[in-house]
């Protein structure tokens, strides 16, 4: 009876084992899938990360020579405001040179977030390991918005005072420039507004507080090209 048996418990071994080697060839298959898209997945995350790094290049370069502008301005409109009372004696061409550049020491950073935001909609940024990274990388972004919001509201209260320095300045025949693109005017003599210095001590502020704002940038853009660093190790 048992010899009787052998015949159709073989089949049914074999169709077993069968089932078994191809049920692991597709989960097999399945996980080098899975571990291949999640391999290319990481290399367009890394890739992100490496022009992210780059851009923080072009970003602190920038920063360099915007605080350059925002500490000269802020240090012309003080110059101005605390010779208020003493306007009508002074000199042409140091009221000439302080005029232009507090009016004239203005910025537009130019940001690239495209790398940022492709990385975060594209649900890589879940990828990264370090939070801390994320949290630098998500602050640095918004950060950006508020430096923007400085260089409008700079631009802002400077626009009605600036046509002085077509009225109230002229341009020399031997006009030098500051920063290699403020051109130093001269005084003509023309009182000016008291309007003017009330203007020149909120600019300032203002001119000091985005340098600041860059110095804090500055600070946060190398902890986070540290952590970028590591990440890509």
């Amino acid at each position: 009876m048992s010899d009787s048996t052998k015949p159709g418990i073989r089949p049914w071994l074999h169709y077993v084992l069968e089932f078994v080697v191809i049920l692991l060839g597709i989960t097999v298959s399945v996980s080098l899938e899975k571990q291949n898209a999640r391999q290319y997945k990481q290399e367009l995350k890394n890739q992100s990360l490496s022009r992210i790094l780059e851009n923080l290049r072009y970003d602190d370069a920038e920063f360099e020579v915007n605080m350059e502008v925002h500490d000269l301005a802020a240090a012309s409109c003080q110059w101005i405001f605390d010779r208020r009372r003493e306007a009508a004696a002074l000199d042409p061409d140091s009221l000439g040179h302080h005029c232009s550049i507090c009016l004239d020491g203005q910025t537009i950073f130019v940001d690239n977030p495209e790398e940022y935001k492709g990385l975060r909609n594209s649900g890589l940024i879940e990828l990264i390991e370090d939070s801390a990274l994320v949290r630098r990388l998500q602050e640095k972004y918004i950060h950006h918005g508020y430096l923007h919001t400085l260089e409008d509201y700079n631009a802002e209260i400077a626009a009605p005072v600036r046509p002085l320095l077509y009225s109230h300045m002229t341009l020399p025949e031997n006009a030098e420039d500051a920063l290699d693109f403020i051109t130093l005017r001269q005084w003509n003599g023309t009182p000016l507004p008291p309007s003017f210095f009330e203007f020149a001590q909120d600019a300032s502020e203002w001119h000091l507080a985005y340098y600041w704002a860059l110095e804090e940038q500055v600070e946060a853009d190398a902890e986070l090209r540290h952590l970028i660093a590591q990440e890509l190790q």
